[in-house]
């Protein structure tokens, strides 16, 4: 069969996640994902390629779109991105500052092909307090390998794609 690809972008409010897909025949068969956690958990990117997807730069194209979905959302007289949920007949939205640390589990993101693609981008910065430790007083980042604030990944996605 043919590939019919096509790329969506959206915040979907029940899940609390922002995320960038592509589908072929409208199944999804990559994600780029801003997870937003509830309770003690921090916001997390995840990202989900299909095998027989991947190495064909669709991740370059799920950045860009989230970029540009979150980006173009920036309201100057509130000083944060508002996302609405066009989804619902509430219309509920949520701001995100752009200071907002995200963490990422690189160690749930290797492949066949090798090691964490996270490594890759530029501004991630180790978590200074990744720990399993359950006797820590500090982890909320535990598990969480790296991080990054939402203003930082924003510009290293468009430094990338430039």
């Amino acid at each position: 069969m043919t590939e019919y690809i096509t790329y969506e972008w959206y915040y979907d409010s029940r899940a609390r996640k922002i995320s960038s897909v592509i589908k072929d025949h409208d199944e999804i068969v990559g994600a780029f994902t801003l997870t937003l956690m509830r309770g003690d958990y921090p916001p997390q990117l995840s990202v989900d390629i299909e095998e027989e997807y991947q190495g064909r730069n669709f991740s370059k194209i799920l950045l860009k779109n989230f970029h540009n979905y979150i980006y173009y959302n920036w309201n100057n007289s509130r000083g944060v991105y508002i996302l609405t949920d066009n989804n619902r007949k509430s219309r509920p939205f949520i701001e995100l500052d752009q200071d907002m640390l995200i963490f990422i589990d690189t160690d749930a993101s290797g492949n066949s092909r090798g090691s964490s693609w996270w490594r890759h981008i530029v501004g991630m910065a180790h978590s200074r307090y990744a720990s399993n430790a359950a006797h820590s007083r500090r982890n909320v980042d535990a598990g969480y390998e790296l991080n990054i604030t939402l203003r930082d990944l924003l510009q290293n996605i468009w430094k990338m794609r430039n």
